[in-house]
């Protein structure tokens, strides 16, 4: 007999460590790896490269993104802002 949890556990988030390596090692797609490394090459400044960081960090911290940027575009699966509130709100 095995111990179940009585209630599902949520899986960990996925974690990408916020460094150029880290990004580079995540799950995007290699064109976009390609597109992040070309960026961050092509700063011209260490806020540049900051800003490079901080914008692909969030990419590769969510695997779906390229599926919930066509959606997006596309106007499917939105949600609203009320939405959102009331699942940050929630315990």
């Amino acid at each position: 007999m095995t111990a179940q949890p009585a209630e599902p556990v949520p899986s960990a988030p996925l974690q990408v460590p916020r460094t150029v390596d880290g990004i580079m090692a995540a799950p995007p797609s290699a064109s976009a790896r390609m597109e992040f490394r070309t960026a961050f090459g092509q700063a011209a400044t260490s806020q540049e490269r900051e800003d490079i960081i901080d914008a692909w960090w969030a990419v590769a911290m969510t695997p779906d993104w390229d599926d919930r940027l066509a959606d997006s575009e596309a106007g499917r699966n939105l949600v609203s802002f009320d939405d959102i509130a009331k699942r940050a709100e929630a315990p």
